[in-house]
């Protein structure tokens, strides 16, 4: 009988390990697996650990940092996963697990997930906060517009601005706005402009497209670069149904181009019409104005001369009581005197000479009482009478039409400062106004370097190249003088820098 243990094959681990090593890793070099993300770490290395599982089993997986690099969003547990990878035995412990080449997530796509992960993430920092969003201004006097120089984009806006400004100030950055260096060049223009600082405010624009082909405008990057921008930015990305991280973080969103370029600058024409208007209500404002104080001052006036007729009646009543009071007085005087004669009278006709000397020693001295009892009376009568006259002459009408008089004095005085400061800030409201034109319009164009090119004795603009032929004429409008000049030859396809 054979020995058995002659003829058995003895594998040491190494050996078994190995073995399977090499019959999973051929059997299975490159296979799809979905499953459940759990117990995920992210280590200092960059490298990404966790574990893959369904419902009745599980595999450890590893996603090493040179192949997690390019990935659009950011795994967690819970999240259910598809990966592209090998199968990798680990020798030293005979475990095997699954190298992640590629992965995405189950469901919905990478750049999807990554929209809405970045969205949730700002939103939290704060980056879409609305009292944070800087006003447009009125009435800007330069617009930068960061977009494709080629495409119907920036044809749209200069169109519509030209309709509604004619000789606003447009600054264009052409940019890429699809492909995987254009969130770079945004940027790069979006920081450019700020530190120029020629511009009131920025359009970034671009057409509609699928979100890989709006990747550039939800990035993180130009999201950070937008919420920084000194210079409020407009964001028209895409359609109207279209949304962007740079729509969210933007101070305004236009649904498209076209309605951002008539978001950032009103109509002229409805502008003159409004100062037209606003020059005819201060008018009328103040015509009524003035109507209402000169009738105020009508009245006035005849309040005062009604009270200065009411205080004549009233002086001519106190002179007529000082008349009665003084018949009465000199009535009552010339009653005493009489009165005293026909006593003195009757006592020396009824009396001896003896009594009649007593007799008269007494009446000279009721005599001398009687006197200083009407001297006494008269000098109080006369004092009650004096009091009488300097009340009337404080209290009188003359002081009253002075006093009246000085107040409508004041009042014109203030009238006619109120005016004055009203007239001196519309005045400068409105030279302001008529500065922002003069600015704005085609004489300061011409003073910054700019002409105006027409065909010769002709009206007709010349805006491109293939408007004339080698040996017209055209005439030069400078800001200074006409120049007269002949076409030699014409490039229409070269652009200026």
């Amino acid at each position: 009988m054979e020995n058995p243990s002659l003829s058995r094959k003895i594998h040491t681990v190494s050996e078994v390990t190995g073995i399977i090593k090499t019959l999973l890793e051929d059997a299975l070099p490159f296979v799809w697996i979905t499953g459940e993300i759990s117990n995920l770490a992210k280590p200092a290395s960059g490298h990404f650990y966790f574990t893959l599982k369904d419902e009745h089993s599980q595999i450890r997986a590893v996603m090493f940092k040179g192949q997690n690099r390019s990935m659009k969003f950011l795994p967690a547990d819970g999240m259910k996963v598809i990966g592209l990878g090998r199968i990798a035995v680990y020798q030293p412990q005979g475990a095997y697990q699954f190298l992640l080449e590629h992965m995405e997530p189950a469901g919905i796509g990478a750049l999807a997930l990554a929209f809405e992960q970045l969205k949730n993430k700002l939103l939290a920092e704060g980056l879409f906060d609305d009292s944070l969003k800087k006003p447009l201004p009125f009435l800007p006097r330069c617009i930068c517009v960061i977009t494709s120089k080629s495409g119907a984009v920036i044809h749209d806006i200069l169109h519509i601005l030209s309709k509604r400004f004619e000789n606003v100030a447009v600054e264009i950055f052409p940019v890429a706005v699809q492909g995987a260096n254009a969130a770079k060049e945004i940027v790069l223009a979006l920081k450019r402009a700020n530190e120029r600082a020629k511009a009131d405010v920025i359009i970034i624009a671009r057409g509609g497209g699928s979100l890989e082909d709006l990747a550039a405008f939800n990035s993180e990057e130009l999201a950070r670069a937008v919420f920084a921008s000194s210079i409020p930015v407009v964001s028209a990305v895409g359609h109207e149904t279209d949304f962007s991280i740079c729509d969210f973080v933007a101070d305004k969103r236009a649904a498209t181009p076209t309605a951002a370029a008539q978001m950032v600058v009103p109509e002229k024409d409805s502008l003159l019409l409004r100062i037209d208007e606003l020059t005819s209500r201060c008018s009328k404002a103040m015509t009524a104005k003035l109507e209402k104080l000169a009738n105020r001052r009508i009245d006035l006036s005849d309040h005062l001369f009604r009270q200065v007729r009411q205080w004549q009646t009233l002086a001519q009543s106190l002179f007529l009581a000082q008349d009665r009071l003084s018949r009465s007085l000199n009535s009552l005087v010339l009653q005493h005197s009489r009165n005293f004669f026909h006593l003195r009278n009757r006592l020396f006709a009824s009396s001896p000479q003896t009594r009649a000397s007593n007799l008269d020693s007494r009446l000279e001295a009721i005599q001398d009482k009687l006197l200083y009892s009407m001297k006494k009376t008269s000098d109080k009568n006369s004092f009650e009478l004096e009091s009488l006259r300097r009340n009337l002459f404080f209290a009188g009408p003359f002081n009253k039409v002075q006093n009246a008089r000085a107040n409508c004095h004041n009042l014109h005085q203030n009238l006619v400062r109120a005016m004055g400061r009203n007239l001196d800030r519309n005045k400068y409201s409105l030279s302001l106004l008529v500065s922002s034109l003069k600015a704005l319009g085609p004489d300061a164009v011409l003073a910054r370097g700019y002409s105006i090119t027409r065909l010769h004795r002709s009206s007709k603009l010349i805006t491109k190249a293939d408007d004339v032929m080698p040996g017209d004429l055209i005439d030069i409008t400078l800001s200074e003088g006409l120049l007269v000049a002949r076409i030699t030859e014409k490039d229409a396809k070269k652009q200026l820098p």
